[in-house]
Parts: structure tokens; sequence; C-alpha cells
């Protein structure tokens, strides 16, 4: 508040004794007698110039902004400069200096969220700044960007590798990553840690083993997977049912098949084939064999009764029978069959149920035994299917015997009838 005048008449030194405001200073440094002064002001009254260039020490009292910062930094006073925090946007920070950010007397803050590039720069610094991460997973690389940083987020998918890297930064805060794509090899080698840190899903990106499921299953974070694997490797459990579609590629039993229809997986189930005995595909259910993308085949032949229960599944199933005649029944399980082989010796009447199935492979029976009259009145088609021998178990009269000799299959049988009929026949079969 003095003046040129009063000034000049010092023939010494003129010093301030408290410090002075910008506004101050810019007011004594324009006299023309040198002043000692210090400077001691808040952020908002920075402004370049003699003010601040004449001082001994500048002391701003509250947060400052880079460009502020920079202000203070650039003067050419003849003591120190300090400034009580730093704040900005973790771009400006990035763009600042050492030496700006050396004059900070306490804390200096990113207001944003840096990128990794800027997080590598501001972790160059040799004064501590707190900032936090917010970037793309092209970005991710190890390194004290990741390490000196509170809080890590990655705003997009990433694989096992890159969230693996985020993991293990020792960051002091949070690590957040979108989304976790991936091999199931890959997520089953991870670990929890890694795969916890996965804000959205995490999605393996091709078909796991049953092995690597059991192993993602295990994970505490959910993970989307299905399964594609061999039936020597199907074991119930979690890796299972955590799963949504469950494909087995090769051949299985009913026991492996029915292991799959009990998963409570979210989606489809399939295997490739089933084959296994006619009793255990009997023994099963619509459900287990609906699941065979292909055949369905009994490695052994079926009773009729077992034939039946096969033929009612919605499902095709291949299958042949073997039975004895006591057993025999008319039915869709004769006709949806390959082959019928009845094991014992049948009557005529069992052995036309057999020839009137519409199976689509051979017809057989080991023998039959009927009446010379029930044997005369059948066919060449159903005698044909005898392995054995066709016998009559009652004499024939002429004309049955004349009917029997006409069949393509040899017919055993004995000839009773009147002397006037024997004698007016000329049938070979006298």
């Amino acid at each position: 508040g003095s003046s040129n005048a009063v000034i000049a008449n010092a023939a010494g030194a003129v010093t301030a004794s408290t410090a002075a405001t910008i506004a101050q200073a810019n007011t004594i440094a324009g006299f023309a007698t040198s002043v000692t002064y210090s400077i001691s002001d808040v952020a908002a009254n920075i402004a370049a110039g003699a003010g601040l260039n004449e001082a001994v020490n500048i002391t701003i009292t509250d947060d400052v902004t880079i460009a502020q910062a920079t202000t203070i930094e650039n003067a050419t006073n003849s003591g120190s400069k300090s400034v009580a925090t730093i704040t900005d946007t973790a771009a400006a920070i990035a763009g600042s200096s050492n030496a700006v950010l050396a004059n900070a007397a306490g804390a200096v803050t990113a207001s944003t969220a840096a990128t990794i590039a800027q997080a590598n720069t501001i972790a160059g610094f040799a004064t501590s700044v707190t900032y936090s991460i917010s970037d793309v997973a092209a970005n991710i690389a190890a390194g004290a960007g990741l390490n000196e940083a509170v809080n890590i987020t990655i705003t997009d998918d990433v694989t096992i590798a890159q969230a693996t890297t985020i993991e293990n930064a020792t960051n002091s805060g949070s690590k957040s990553v979108a989304t976790i794509t991936d091999t199931a090899a890959a997520i089953a080698g991870s670990s929890n840690a890694v795969i916890a840190n996965a804000a959205g899903a995490v999605t393996a990106s091709t078909a796991a083993t049953i092995a690597q499921t059991n192993a993602i299953a295990g994970f505490a974070t959910s993970v989307t997977y299905s399964i594609s694997d061999v039936a020597a490797n199907i074991a119930a459990g979690a890796g299972l049912n955590e799963a949504v579609n469950i494909t087995i590629t090769d051949d299985v039993t009913i026991a492996q098949a029915t292991t799959i229809e009990n998963a409570t997986n979210s989606g489809s189930k399939s295997v490739a084939t089933i084959t296994d005995t006619a009793a255990a595909i009997a023994g099963s259910s619509n459900a287990v064999i609906a699941n065979a993308a292909v055949a369905v085949t009994a490695s052994t032949a079926a009773t009729i009764a077992q034939a039946n229960t096969i033929a009612g599944f919605a499902t095709s199933v291949t299958y042949s029978i073997s039975d004895v005649a006591a057993n025999i029944a008319a039915g869709a399980g004769l006709n949806e069959a390959v082959n019928i082989t009845i094991t014992d010796d049948v009557t005529i009447a069992q052995a036309t149920t057999i020839e009137n199935a519409t199976n689509s492979g051979s017809k057989s029976v080991a023998t039959i035994t009927d009446t010379a009259a029930a044997i005369a009145g059948s066919s060449n088609a159903v005698i044909a299917n005898a392995a054995g021998a066709v016998t009559a178990s009652t004499a024939a009269t002429i004309a049955q015997a004349g009917a029997i000799d006409a069949f393509a299959t040899a017919v055993v049988f004995a000839v009773a009838d009147t002397a006037a009929a024997i004698a007016g026949s000329n049938d070979a079969a006298l």
C-alpha cells in the first residue's frame, strides 16, 4: 500500500515481514526499488508475472490444477515453490513433468481414470500420484502403471492371459474386467481369483472336456460352457450339471447315456450312438434313447418281451430277436426287428405269426411240428422258415399228402386213408 517515493528512501533492504498475496506481489514488483517478499495465496489468484518472478518463496495453500502448478513452476523466484495439493485429469497429469509434480506438499490426485499408457507415464514420476485405471483389453500390459494404481477397470472382453495380468497387478484397490472369453482349456487352467474379477459373463469359446468342466464347475464364479467329449470320460457331477449343451462324440452304453440324461445342464444332450444289450436297452427310457444322434443298436438278441418294450420307444432301435415258441406274440416287437429266430419247435400257427411279421431281415424257426391238416393248410413261405425238420404229428389223408408234397420244403409225414382213396391216388408222395 506504499509508493515508489516512500520505498526509494530506503538506504538498505526493503523486506515484507508477512507473505504477500499474488495481487500484492504484483504491486510490490512494480516498485523501482527492490523488495524482498514471499508469497502465500490460493489457487484462484495464480497469474504469471513479475509478482511471482521477483518473490523469494511461493506457497499456494489449496488445491491447484496442473496448469496452475505449471505457472508456479515456471516462475523465476529465487526460493522455494510449493502447492498444497494437485488435482487434475489423468491426461493432464500424464502430460506434466517431475518438476511440476514435485512442488506438491500433499497429494497429487487424478480426477479421472487413466488409460494404461497414461498410468505408465504417471507411475514414472518421482512424486507419487493417486490414480485409477479404466481402459480396454488391447492395452493391457504388466508394469508399474498397473501396480501403482488404486482401482483397475477393463471395460471390454478379456482373455484369461489378460485377466491374469490384471489379477497379478499389485494395485491397492479393486480389479475388474467386463467379461472373460477364452478356450475351455484356458479357463480350466485359471484360478478363482482371476475368474472372480469378471463383472459380467465368463464364457468358454470352445467345448470343454468333462475333465475341464469339473475344474471349471469348481470355480466360485459361474462360467458358461458346453461339453464335447468321448464316452470313456463320462462321469456324473457338477461338470455335467453346470454345462449348457453336452455332446458325446462316440458310442455309449445305456449306463453312460443315462448319466448324460440325468445331468441337469441347461441345454441339449446328445450322444453319437448307443450300443448295449437288448436287456439294457429294454430297461431304459424314451428320454435316454432319444439323445442318440444316430443309431441305437442292441448288441444281443432280444426276447420277444424285450422287443415289444423296445418297439414302444419313440426312437428307432436296431435289434434282432431270439426266443422260444411259447413267447411268440404278433405285434410291433416282431415287426420292427431285423432277424427273428425261434430256437425250439413251433406249431403252424406260431410259424405263421413269425412269417406274417414285417421285420426287415430273416425269419427262422428251429422245427415245425403240427397236425397234417395244419401243415397241409399252410404255405410254402411259412414252411420254408424251418431251419430243421417239419413233421406232421398225425397221419395225412391222400388229399393232405398231395398238398404237403407240393411244398418246396420237405415234410415228414405218414398217410392214412381209405383203400379207395389210396387206390385212386397217383401222388408221388405215395
